[in-house]
């Protein structure tokens, strides 16, 4: 997905838990004042990306390590969401601008990377299901 994400933010998100994910209002900040990259919840998560006024964001979902071709350089973390529906949605803030993939349902590893350590303008999202 290559999109102007207005927000600047992009959800992962389980798609029949889109409404009620558990997610704070605001991205809490670290100890030294500045917005952490990404935040979970048990069903979602939100990566904070390039503003839209800023350029187009380009997201990458990627099946398992294997597949994956390492393009983000920098790594912004690992989290972990449940997908039981069976449907993972990569979506802007408003759900407006959204690819959604079919996936067996369960718990997956997220691997975050970015071209950036802030703001990135590109995102790789690693996926691998857990045992």
């Amino acid at each position: 997905m290559r999109q102007d994400l207005g927000w600047g933010l992009v959800y992962i998100t389980d798609f029949s838990h889109d409404e009620d994910n558990g997610l704070p209002d605001a991205l809490p900040e670290d100890a030294e004042g500045k917005q952490l990259a990404f935040v979970s919840s048990e069903t979602a998560t939100i990566v904070l990306v390039q503003h839209g006024s800023d350029g187009d964001v380009e997201v990458r979902l990627w099946a398992g390590a294997d597949e994956w071709g390492k393009h983000g350089s920098i790594e912004l973390g690992v989290t972990h969401i449940s997908i039981p529906s069976g449907q993972i949605r990569v979506s802007d803030v408003l759900r407006e601008k959204f690819f959604q993939v079919c996936v067996p349902s369960g718990r997956y590893r997220i691997q975050i990377n970015g071209d950036a350590g802030n703001n990135p303008a590109e995102i790789d999202l690693v996926i691998v299901r857990e045992s």
